[in-house]
């Protein structure tokens, strides 16, 4: 078997090469995009811990990006308290809220002006979702919400 890693989410487990192509199992289609992204920017690890699986000296395991997480951040609960302000809480305890109103209306959030659709806004384990589509980084999330 060429060099893979495995990730899960929620229930499903796939395996993957290291360019993120999936080899084997079922995974949801936007976390297949995140494992993929996640993959590329830690192939130098991936490739150092195979060498070390190969020869029998073990490797780290990673917790893939999704659910566990070696992705820092994981927004595990989200809704909007008002037309513009997310509430936030993150897997390691840290509550805040983030103001959006700079950006609703630009670009890709102009979607968000709707405010029946901005308060549509949830979590889905990882980050921020709307039901349009739009999603937004969690890191933007965390390192730029006001703690509570």
């Amino acid at each position: 078997m060429p060099p893979h890693f495995h990730a899960r989410h929620q229930g499903t487990e796939a395996c993957f090469t290291f360019d993120g192509e999936l080899m084997d199992g079922v995974f949801p289609a936007k976390q297949r995009k995140l494992v993929a992204a996640w993959s590329v920017l830690s192939a130098d690890e991936l490739e150092a811990d195979w060498e070390l699986a190969r020869n029998m000296q073990g490797a780290l395991p990673h917790q893939t990006a999704l659910g566990g997480s070696s992705m820092k951040y994981n927004a595990s609960k989200a809704w909007a308290v008002d037309d513009t302000t997310l509430y936030l809480e993150f897997d390691d305890g840290r509550r805040g809220t983030y103001d959006m109103s700079k950006i609703i209306g630009d670009g890709i959030f102009k979607k968000l002006s709707d405010p029946t659709e901005f308060r549509a806004a949830r979590s889905d384990g990882f980050t921020v979702v709307w039901p349009c589509g739009l999603d937004i980084a969690p890191e933007e999330l965390y390192e730029n919400c006001v703690a509570i």
